[in-house]
């Protein structure tokens, strides 16, 4: 019999064991040049937007570096920079059989040697966690600049999911690769192993941190709705070939007060529920065309505006900045309401000689390119709305025949304002310090925002030239290749925002 064990035992107290740690939000800086984090899959060109990475602090050794938190990988990975590898501070060692790595991602590659070093992450310490040495890097530079130097996985382990662990394998090292979570439940007698996450918004004038990551703890705040919280089982689409990662059922939508199905395009899925991969690694998030319609066509006054070709430009929404927007997603019969802030982004840009503010979708259409294993890719814009548990019930490697099987909890963090007046008057103290709103009417306005796009990439028309993205077919890429995840889609809508609209050169705030 398969077990979802219950959280009646977690405690706010950590004791000797259990850490909290405080994120801090990573805004990348606009630039005219290329390249900032685009995880897992395809080969596309985009401009630095002020996107947003959330890292926390943990010691490689001696010296302690800052690593952006991804549930939707498996891999610990750090660039030194110009710290020597024989530096003792560190303490790297390289086992009997010295064997390299390579991850892929959207940006670029990380590649180097698989090392192993002590890691502490609080009152954890690992002595001897595997790493991936990234002394090669492509399209990660914006990330070094804004101080961090790495990212952890905190998805599941084994070869299929980990390239450290598989290049071990490979290599027939007497020495296993295990993930760097695996290792901090393993070192925890409380036998507890569960994550969670509270993604702090922006505010750039507080020193408050930007939210918490917690390892087999759960602050007070929310204790007692952890313990009463529906249990999200984690869903292994092994129809598709899947790699073990953290999906879950998503039941429905609510929109505008009424409740839209969404369907599963896999058969055979939990109740044909969508599947949801619940992703700290990604800003943004990707679902099928059908329901990002759905959702902004819920909206009063929002319109699609269509591209010549959505292979390479998909659709993006105009939506009316102050207009009521009301989205819910429930899962295991709870609902999430999504903070009008996420589900727009404000986009400044000069209109007919003056500087003018619009308004579009934040949730990203996949358009002719569907996620490879799931239907939706919830990231940061989603997952700000709920704190989240991530349990993986001892279960490091998603084994689906094991007797405990992993589970995620979302516990609902943003309210609707259903009062009028309260609401305008939430949406314009969004909009404080921005240009006013254009003219959604305006004849000109779609056209304006065309020619500005084609001007930022040097006279070309949106979608031409070298940034085009690829295919990004995980067919032609290894098996541990973060190609299978989301490949052609992150491409196609990443490039959206690059090329259509983000490439204006202006700051894009999620508001």
């Amino acid at each position: 019999m398969v077990h979802l064990s219950p959280l009646v035992l977690l405690s706010s107290v950590a004791g000797t064991y259990g850490l909290q740690l405080g994120l801090t939000r990573h805004r990348v800086p606009i630039t005219g040049g290329k390249q900032v984090l685009r995880r897992r899959g395809g080969t596309f060109s985009t401009f630095n937007i002020e996107d947003t990475l959330y890292a926390a602090q943990f010691s490689i050794g001696q010296r302690p570096f800052s690593f952006v938190l991804d549930t939707g990988s498996s891999d610990l990975w750090l660039h030194r920079g110009d710290i020597p590898v024989d530096d003792p501070s560190l303490g790297l060692q390289y086992g009997t059989l010295r064997t390299n790595g390579s991850i892929q991602y959207g940006s670029g590659t990380v590649s180097g040697a698989v090392a192993f070093a002590p890691l502490n992450a609080g009152d954890y310490s690992v002595p001897s966690q595997a790493l991936l040495d990234a002394v090669d890097t492509t399209g990660f530079d914006t990330l070094y600049d804004n101080g961090v130097s790495g990212l952890m996985g905190l998805s599941f382990g084994g070869v299929m999911a980990s390239e450290v662990e598989a290049s071990l394998t490979r290599a027939g090292s007497p020495t296993a690769g295990l993930t760097a979570l695996a290792n901090v439940f393993a070192s925890d007698p409380s036998g507890r192993s569960f994550i969670a996450f509270n993604l702090g918004r922006d505010d750039l004038d507080n020193d408050t941190p930007d939210g918490t990551f917690s390892i087999n703890e759960v602050p007070d705040t929310f204790l007692a709705q952890a313990n009463t919280a529906p249990i999200l089982p984690a869903v292994r689409n092994l129809q598709a070939g899947d790699l073990p990662r953290w999906l879950v059922s998503v039941d429905a939508l609510v929109l505008a007060g009424k409740t839209v199905p969404t369907p599963s395009r896999f058969p055979n899925t939990p109740r044909g529920s969508a599947l949801g991969l619940l992703d700290t690694g990604t800003s943004l998030a990707f679902l099928p065309a059908e329901v990002v319609s759905a959702i902004y066509s819920s909206i009063p006054g929002a319109f699609l505006v269509q591209t010549p070709d959505e292979n390479v430009i998909p659709d993006v929404w105009l939506v009316p900045c102050t207009a009521r927007m009301s989205v819910s997603f429930i899962f295991g019969q709870q609902q999430i309401f999504v903070d009008p802030r996420d589900l727009v982004m404000t986009l400044p840009f000069l209109f007919k000689g003056a500087n003018a503010t619009v308004c579009v979708s934040a949730f990203l259409s996949t358009g002719s390119f569907p996620l490879p294993s799931h239907d939706f890719q919830l990231g940061d814009s989603f997952l700000r709305n709920a704190f989240q548990i991530y349990n993986y019930n001892g279960n490091m490697d998603f084994d689906v025949n094991a007797p405990k099987q992993p589970f995620a909890q979302l516990i609902p963090l943003s309210q609707e304002i259903t009062d009028d007046a309260q609401y305008l008057a939430a949406r314009r103290a969004a909009l404080v310090g921005l240009p006013p709103e254009a003219d959604l009417n305006d004849p000109d306005l779609v056209s304006a925002l065309t020619d500005a796009a084609s001007t930022m990439l040097g006279g070309q028309s949106p979608g031409a030239g070298s940034g085009k993205p690829s295919d990004g077919s995980a067919s032609s890429a290894p098996k541990n290749s973060k190609n299978s995840s989301a490949a052609s889609v992150r491409g196609s809508t990443q490039w959206l925002v690059a090329s259509t609209i983000f490439a204006l050169g202006v700051a894009a705030l999620s508001l």
